[in-house]
């Protein structure tokens, strides 16, 4: 019989909210030693956050984005760059958690439980990427590997660009192998995108589609705007309460910014930055400054949305995750920041005990 994973376990706690700590990997073709730097570095800062989860993002060229809804062309902020898959990086990630547990062996850290059982690695994966044909061999591999215990399937940006498996493909075999007696089967995420139910006005009901196919939680996308958020919270709660099914987790993502760039970058993401927030950070006399007010207006959504779900019943059970669109320093350092700022928004709302 599978046993079920700390992360997993977590996720099903309904009265207590989950933490992740979202990370790109590294470039595609970096040297080893700056792999190794960067995943040390990376433990380190797991061991002083203890979340309860990191996830590890797979980043795509996005073409589609590139283009607006008449074709014409809009330049990304960024050039791409090809990451290391994900996959191989969590293979490292986690083979230094294990030896960071061993190295506290006998130690004062041995008193609390060890990184590598208390915080579960979790892919975000875009499974696009992946021919049908292969998804199942791929799968497989992942779930009797046992590095990854979640794994959070995302489709293309649109759908001109879905040549491999889809989500729900993919949600449909990772259900009958999680059924299978495998040895270590992964927590299924999907994503929430707050901005699209503005013009389709039917996420809950994707979400509810989702959650019927094994789905157990859902990360938004980057939130600036709480309002949009708590719009799918309600008609969510509202939906499953009227056919009497169990809403899933949903995990709402915070990114710190203060540079101009990186706000344009975010909205050619899809993230929609009022003109209100954008003056409050930009108008910052410094990056730093500007950073900081970022972290304000994410710590202040969080509460809002948080706030709604107990004032208005809606109840669902919640999370967030942090991470940093940028490659900057002062932005990068800022999610640390944000993670305990957050974490002190939960302890308000009795979520961490």
């Amino acid at each position: 019989m599978a046993v079920r994973s700390c992360l997993d376990n977590k996720l099903v706690n309904r009265n207590r909210a989950v933490r992740f700590y979202g990370v790109v990997p590294p470039r595609s073709g970096s040297a080893a030693d700056l792999v190794d730097r960067m995943v040390g570095g990376l433990v380190k800062t797991v061991e002083t956050l203890r979340p309860d989860g990191v996830m590890i993002y797979d980043v795509q060229d996005e073409p589609s984005r590139s283009v607006d809804k008449q074709g014409n062309p809009i330049p990304r902020p960024f050039p791409f760059s090809a990451s290391m898959l994900p996959e191989e990086f969590a293979t490292e990630v986690r083979k230094n958690l294990q030896l960071q547990g061993a190295n506290d062996q006998g130690t004062a850290q041995a008193a609390q439980p060890s990184l590598v059982d208390e915080v579960g690695i979790i892919l975000y994966k875009c499974v696009t990427a992946i021919p049908k044909e292969n998804f199942p061999t791929w799968i497989d591999a992942i779930m009797r590997d046992g590095t990854i215990q979640g794994l959070t399937v995302v489709g293309a940006p649109s759908s001109a660009h879905e040549i491999g498996t889809t989500v729900s493909e993919a949600c449909e075999i990772v259900k009958s192998r999680s059924a299978e007696d495998l040895t270590s089967p992964v927590a299924l995420g999907g994503i929430m995108l707050p901005e699209r139910n503005k013009t389709k006005r039917d996420e809950h009901l994707r979400l509810h589609s989702k959650s019927e196919a094994g789905v157990g939680f859902f990360t938004t996308q980057v939130v600036y705007t709480p309002d949009n958020v708590i719009c799918v919270m309600r008609n969510y709660a509202k939906h499953c309460r009227d056919v009497g099914a169990e809403p899933s987790r949903l995990v709402f993502c915070f990114a710190p910014f203060g540079r101009p760039d990186t706000m344009v970058f975010l909205r050619w993401l899809g993230v929609e930055i009022p003109e209100a927030v954008e003056h409050r950070i930009t108008s910052a006399a410094t990056v730093e400054e500007a950073v900081a007010e970022s972290v304000r207006i994410c710590t202040e959504n969080l509460r809002t949305i948080l706030r709604a779900n107990v004032e208005y019943g809606y109840n669902l059970p919640i999370g967030f995750t942090v991470e940093s669109v940028s490659r900057f320093k002062v932005e990068i350092t800022a999610v640390e920041t944000l993670y305990h700022s957050l974490t002190q928004v939960l302890n308000e709302f009795g979520l961490l005990a």
